[in-house]
């Protein structure tokens, strides 16, 4: 999952809603977070506030085109 934009809430530990639950996601081998670092830039987001578990990108959108280009598909969602 790629988290940009407004989307990297969702994996910043003191603004996610569902932070435990992204734990458990990933412990199990379920889901590989993605926080994008340009965001991080903008928004002066440091690596350490983001979840531990996820990995960062220089850009979100770059790694969405790449996993398109591979056949990944793109589901928007915001909140």
């Amino acid at each position: 999952m790629v988290c940009h934009g407004p989307g990297m809430n969702f994996i910043h530990k003191d603004k996610s809603l569902v932070l435990s639950d992204l734990k458990e996601l990933v412990s199990q081998h379920k889901v590989d977070f993605v926080g994008c670092e340009f965001t991080m830039q903008q928004k002066n987001i440091k690596r350490e506030q983001l979840l531990e578990e996820c990995r960062t990108v220089p850009g979100g959108i770059l790694e969405i085109v790449q996993k398109q280009e591979k056949g990944w598909s793109y589901i928007k969602a915001g909140y």
